[in-house]
């Protein structure tokens, strides 16, 4: 028998708002911000991401309809960091299974206790405004109180 990544029963947050900024459940209504967004990505050595410089829009468009998919059978869920009035992506977070991609993060550990793994990005200008590190305390928080998840996983990209 396959263990379900969260319990049936379990009401999947739609909306975590800050004064910085707002998540929502990633769809295909955000294309555009988020294509605008993912140009503007980094790496882990707070470069822009050169991994997303030939992304096309469309081939963005089909990765949100594959995201928002996955939410719609809770497999995983992704949520567009927008801005406080909602004008702009400035990000993305993903809360996956760690079974989504067997031992996606941590390969030498096939029997980890870990039940969710949790990863997010945002634009250079934000980072360079170190709203980053606001964003991952605040997902931490959330995750802690309104997921049923026990021990998730924070890997460190920048």
């Amino acid at each position: 028998m396959i263990k379900r990544f969260i319990p049936k029963n379990f009401n999947v947050p739609q909306k975590l708002k800050t004064d910085e900024f707002v998540l929502l459940p990633l769809t295909i209504q955000h294309n555009d911000k988020d294509f605008e967004a993912v140009k503007l990505s980094i790496d882990n050595e707070g470069k822009i991401d050169q991994a997303v410089t030939d992304l096309t829009k469309e081939e963005n468009l089909i990765n949100l309809a594959w995201h928002e998919r996955e939410t719609q059978l809770r497999r995983s869920f992704a949520y567009t960091v927008l801005t406080p009035d909602r004008s702009k992506c400035i990000g993305c977070v993903y809360i996956q299974s760690p079974n989504y991609i067997p031992n996606h993060i941590y390969p030498e550990q096939s029997d980890s206790t870990v039940d969710a793994e949790i990863y997010m990005w945002v634009t250079k200008a934000i980072y360079d405004k170190g709203l980053f590190q606001t964003l991952k305390k605040v997902v931490k928080e959330w995750i802690e109180k309104r997921w049923p998840f026990k021990n998730a996983a924070y890997p460190d990209y920048l």
